[in-house]
């Protein structure tokens, strides 16, 4: 057993010094770069390596320094809060006042990726029966100003933002920040999104090509290509998550049987203690992030990483700053290196071997 175990290692062993002596062959090979770095954790020896100061293009492998940024810069125990504050006064039963929802940008409230996870409008419910409320006077606010309104990074591309993993990162984040949309060959919708007006342009073909596209902002997705099947079923990005959250909210008061309002009362002050919605803490996220490859909970994690700074120093070109200083700080060079979002979907972000591997250790 210890010779065939032996045979092996040198087996591994002989396998990484070719590789590393010789690029890898594959299909496409040869209009590929290769970057090969392998460091033996327990000497610190190089053992091998190829092109390791070579600029790659990261795309997902972005995630593991992001989830590495995390580890370091937050508590084991670190999670998002989402405050739910009334405001004004609670008199038999009636909050003479509105209903305030802030938001901290967590990107796991009411996430697919959580089923397990109390349900953020049933928690909302739960508490203001806890306080006596039946009925609210005023509306319900959604607060998510504490982060940078600009939810994306500058140097995505058009082409991914419509998509489900282009969703932008936004105070307020809320279902994975994206909706499921049907839509058939022939121009029409199976179903609808209230989020957006959909033109569908899709057509039948032997091939399938969907392209979507709808502008930062806007309110308009048009999707184009053409489909195998006689329909076509994705996910696309949500333009304004506090909408949507809002929208569940009244409906949740609705099932309640809790009237409002439906307009700002104004009041200021506090009715009630808040409740605090708290997400899953830090490494629990940061599996899902990394078993699911989710761009929108990287994004989450590496912002969180600032949320300690004033709101207008919690934009995503301040997380990456940030992290660039901490990386630095623990001795990293960097040279050959362009970091640029949390998740790697900018297509000119830029890391080597070396830095990785360094990181990783």
């Amino acid at each position: 057993m210890k010779r065939f175990c032996f045979a092996i290692a040198m087996l591994v062993a002989l396998t990484v010094e070719v590789a590393a002596a010789c690029p890898l062959k594959f299909p496409g090979s040869e209009v590929s770069r290769i970057g090969i770095y392998v460091e033996n954790l327990s000497t610190g020896k190089i053992e091998t390596s190829y092109n390791a100061d070579m600029s790659f293009t990261p795309a997902s492998v972005m995630k593991c320094i992001t989830s590495a940024t995390a580890q370091i810069s937050l508590r084991p125990d670190f999670c998002f809060k989402t405050t739910v504050r009334p405001l004004g006064y609670i008199a038999s039963g009636i909050l003479h006042g509105d209903l305030l929802v802030t938001g901290s940008g967590d990107p796991t409230l009411g996430s697919r990726h959580f089923p397990d996870k109390e349900k953020f409008p049933a928690a909302v419910i739960s508490y203001l029966r806890t306080i006596g409320v039946d009925s609210i006077q005023g509306d319900v606010i959604i607060d998510d100003t504490e982060l940078p309104p600009i939810g994306i990074s500058p140097f995505w591309l058009q082409e991914d933002i419509a998509w489900e993993y282009g969703a932008g990162l936004f105070g307020i984040n809320y279902r994975d920040n994206s909706f499921p949309l049907t839509v058939r060959a022939d121009g029409e919708n199976e179903t609808m999104s209230d989020q957006v007006e959909v033109v569908n342009r899709i057509t039948r073909g032997k091939r399938g090509n969907v392209v979507a596209m709808r502008g930062y902002d806007s309110s308009v997705l048009t999707l184009y290509g053409t489909i195998t099947s006689p329909s076509y079923t994705a996910r696309y990005s949500m333009p304004s998550p506090s909408f949507t959250l809002y929208r569940h909210l009244l409906d949740a008061l609705d099932g309640a049987g809790v009237a409002y309002g439906g307009a700002p009362s104004g009041a200021t002050e506090k009715a009630a203690e808040p409740m605090v919605y708290r997400s899953p803490v830090r490494d629990e996220i940061l599996r899902s992030l990394m078993v699911h490859s989710n761009n929108l909970f990287a994004e989450g994690m590496l912002r969180a990483t600032v949320l300690e700074k004033p709101v207008n120093k919690r934009g995503i070109d301040d997380a990456v700053a940030a992290e660039i200083a901490l990386w630095q700080q623990n001795g990293l060079c960097l040279d050959g290196c362009r970091w640029q979002d949390g998740c790697g979907l900018s297509p000119v972000q830029k890391l080597t071997p070396h830095c990785l591997g360094n990181v990783l250790s």
